[in-house]
């Protein structure tokens, strides 16, 4: 899942299927200009879930930066049996079982250097988890990043947490290069969408203004379980 900006006049949330180093919309909405909200993130989610393969017979993955970390949206991915790997703040609190609160940027990482750690809980404020933490001090990068998962933290775990990044060229595409959305003249949500998405193809995209579970899409269309991700 991702939010991208169109010029400062409006965002295009999204979640799709990520594959060969893109993402294939599944859902979305073109938003006033600016940040989003859990509540809109799960709503996205719950229009797609029909379409998606039992857990049991798909490993699938949620993917998002950090303003897809709100713990309600970790929630509600687990009660789909979900996996989640998501990003977070520097100043996300934690502890490791002590009651002890500490921002994570106490971690100390040196750059070029990654961690791993496991059963933390995150959040005063809703003592989630157990959680395990990824911190990536990536040398071309200022700071370090963190991403919270609930599968085993090891360097299998953060390559496929590579896969998030497949978005960015998904997002060129949508903005500048094929569906050129920032060139478009169009106000009108509503027809911007009709107009960029409203012919699929043969896979049936959603546009806001038509329910995606009237959509059916067999479960062979989604992938193996180590290229599926939301």
């Amino acid at each position: 899942m991702d939010r991208t900006d169109l010029n400062d006049r409006m965002s295009l949330l999204y979640v799709g299927v990520a594959t060969q180093q893109r993402v294939v919309l599944l859902a979305w909405e073109f938003l006033a200009y600016g940040s989003t909200d859990a509540e809109l993130h799960i709503r996205l989610l719950q229009r797609i879930a029909p379409l998606l393969p039992e857990p049991l017979q798909v490993r699938i993955t949620f993917f998002g930066d950090a303003e897809f970390r709100a713990v309600e949206l970790q929630q509600f991915c687990r009660t789909q049996h979900w996996h989640g790997h998501v990003g977070v703040k520097s100043d996300t609190l934690f502890h490791t079982g002590d009651g002890v609160w500490q921002p994570l940027r106490t971690i100390p990482v040196q750059p070029g250097e990654r961690h791993y750690l496991s059963n933390l809980t995150i959040t005063a404020q809703h003592a989630f988890g157990p959680v395990n933490l990824i911190i990536d001090g990536n040398p071309k990068e200022e700071a370090p990043r963190y991403w919270v998962l609930d599968q085993v933290a090891d360097r299998h775990a953060w390559r496929r947490g590579r896969t998030r990044f497949w978005i960015e060229p998904t997002n060129r595409d949508l903005k500048r290069a094929g569906f050129g959305l920032e060139q478009s003249a169009l106000e009108d949500a509503a027809r911007l969408s009709s107009n960029a998405f409203g012919h699929g193809g043969d896979l049936p995209l959603d546009a806001s203004s038509r329910p995606v579970g009237d959509c059916e899409w067999p479960a062979h269309h989604l992938g193996s379980p180590a290229q599926t991700g939301l």
